[in-house]
């Protein structure tokens, strides 16, 4: 199952990246990368989101390394040795794609659509959180939206493809 998580990142400024693995997506080398939005805000107005639901504006970031997914620590400088400050983990979890038929193209890369909609678990210390994330692309911009569901006891795999 395709993991995310969301790292506080603390250069330029403290922000919030959200990664989603995507099978198939690879760097020139053959490393996985991640489909990646910064988020404005600090780590209470993401730990507020997950927890009690909302929407936040995101941008649309470079793909990042899949090891991120679960690094905490410095970040490996810039080619010409400038560092990048430090990221650590707020939230990391597991999703399900709700249509992934449009991630699958014949040929090439996955391709990135307007609309993603995913259910999603994360295990903040020993509490189980899941419910669905969104992430909409409009001429304003991206919006990440989280629906939690509080009562939810793993995904539900009849309601989504694996």
């Amino acid at each position: 199952m395709p993991r995310f998580a969301l790292l506080e990142h603390d250069w330029p400024e403290n922000h919030g990246d959200f990664l989603l693995e995507v099978p198939g997506l690879k760097s020139r080398d053959g490393l996985g990368l991640c489909w990646t939005w910064r988020f404005p805000g600090d780590r209470k107005v993401w730990e507020r989101l997950f927890l009690q639901g909302g929407s936040i504006e995101a941008e649309r970031n470079t793909d990042h390394r899949a090891h991120y997914l679960d690094y905490q620590g410095a970040v490996t400088p810039a080619a010409d040795g400038t560092p990048r400050g430090f990221v650590m983990i707020v939230f990391q979890g597991e999703f399900q794609w709700a249509d992934p038929w449009e991630l699958s193209p014949l040929e090439g890369p996955p391709v990135l659509p307007d609309f993603l909609q995913m259910v999603f678990q994360v295990h903040p210390g020993k509490q189980m959180m899941a419910g669905q994330m969104q992430l909409l692309e409009s001429p304003e911009g991206w919006k990440f939206t989280i629906l939690p569901e509080t009562n939810s006891k793993a995904l539900k795999t009849d309601k989504v493809h694996s």
